[in-house]
């Protein structure tokens, strides 16, 4: 039966901007390997500071209500103030202590590291720079962003794919679908690559059929450690 090589879906990943913002730069291009974290693209976001100038006002009243409350419980046991204040002042800082985490959780889904918020604390300087990363290891098989363009954390920027591993999916007759089995033994035959043989055994078999075309999916796994193989090459493929 006919078939065709496609890339593993289980190894590849759509990448997007954690937040909204300006492209600045670009560094990654399409066929670029790159490894899981590197950054491919940086972004300018009004939103990361507008998050970020949020995290240090809260942690601003976080701070000056820890102050007050240690001075209550000063002022409590030199008895110029009664319990009741003390109270008051120790809900503010929980109150206070919550709208930090909120804050902190906010930055953690725009992508601010932990160590990254620690440092803005510390420095108490704002930074609208955002990077976008790579969350696989792999090969940049699709670039979809332009420097300057403003995008959002739905828009997927990079496609980028682990090839070490690929699958051929061949499209069996409505027919003969029904002898055909998880497990059996696979040969199969890449046109751009004569010569060479590759064996294996059925991974998957649709459990419907492609109303389009009356054939049945299925699918073999293909080890491609040397990147002969390549995503959209036609092959043939005899089920044992």
């Amino acid at each position: 039966v006919p078939a065709r090589v496609e890339v593993d879906e289980t190894r590849i990943a759509r990448i997007g901007a954690p937040v909204s913002g300006r492209l600045t730069d670009l560094d990654a291009v399409v066929g670029q390997s790159v490894r899981r974290g590197q950054v491919l693209a940086t972004l300018n976001s009004t939103e990361l500071s507008n998050a970020q100038l949020a995290f240090l006002k809260a942690d601003s009243q976080r701070q000056l209500a820890e102050r007050a409350a240690a001075r209550a419980v000063q002022l409590l046991d030199a008895d110029v103030i009664g319990s009741a204040e003390l109270q008051r002042r120790q809900v503010d800082l929980a109150q206070a202590e919550a709208e930090v985490s909120a804050a902190r959780g906010q930055l953690r889904v725009l992508g601010m590291s932990d160590g990254s918020i620690a440092k803005l604390a510390a420095s108490r300087t704002v930074n609208s720079i955002a990077a976008i990363a790579s969350t696989l290891a792999g090969t940049v098989i699709e670039r979809k962003v332009t420097e300057g363009q403003v995008v959002q954390p739905a828009d997927v920027a990079f496609l980028v794919a682990d090839l070490s591993r690929l699958w051929i999916v061949a499209d069996i007759p409505e027919q003969a679908a029904g002898a055909v089995r998880v497990g059996e033994s696979v040969d199969a035959e890449i046109a751009a690559l004569p010569g060479r043989r590759f064996t294996g055994q059925l991974g998957f078999v649709a459990p419907t059929v492609n109303s389009e075309t009356r054939t049945v999916r299925a699918r073999m796994d293909l080890a491609n450690p040397a990147g002969e193989a390549k995503p959209a090459m036609l092959a043939t493929v005899v089920i044992r």
